[in-house]
């Protein structure tokens, strides 16, 4: 083993558990007191009244996307000697994660241009709310069937 797959390693050992514990935070301090389960209006409005909250939510998941380039970059250069194969697939499997993230970061940061005029966030106007309601959140508490 080598000093670049002990560095690798090492930064895949800190990055990893800060990353689960950096979005267990922002999910259950940022996001979850903001929803509001069956009531897709309520939800809207609290995402309206706490943009900043939500926000900050997206940049915790843009952190986590970033350290997701990082923790790509080390699992390659971990299993690199072992089998240049297995690296690329850990790699490539791990791009793809981190494309579909962002992604989904993207598609949660939409709303907050329906909500937002010149940087000032729209309280009183109940037509945003409405649209933002309609525009991006999913059916809350939907049951799901399983075959």
């Amino acid at each position: 083993m080598d000093r670049s797959q002990r560095f690798a390693a090492l930064l895949f050992a800190i990055t990893f558990p800060v990353t689960i514990v950096l979005m267990m935070l922002a999910f259950t301090r940022l996001l979850a007191p903001i929803l509001v389960w069956n009531q897709d209006a309520e939800t809207a409005r609290n995402l309206v009244a706490h943009a900043h909250t939500y926000r900050m939510f997206i940049a915790a998941s843009c952190l986590n996307g970033l350290a997701g380039v990082v923790l790509l970059t080390a699992l390659y250069v971990i299993f690199r000697p072992v089998n240049r194969g297995l690296a690329l697939f850990a790699a490539i499997s791990r791009l793809v994660y981190v494309a579909m993230w962002f992604i989904q970061v993207l598609a949660r940061s939409a709303p907050c241009a329906l909500w937002s005029e010149k940087g000032r966030c729209r309280r009183s106007d109940q037509n945003s709310c409405r649209r933002l309601r309609d525009y991006s959140l999913p059916p809350v508490g939907t049951p799901t069937t399983s075959a």
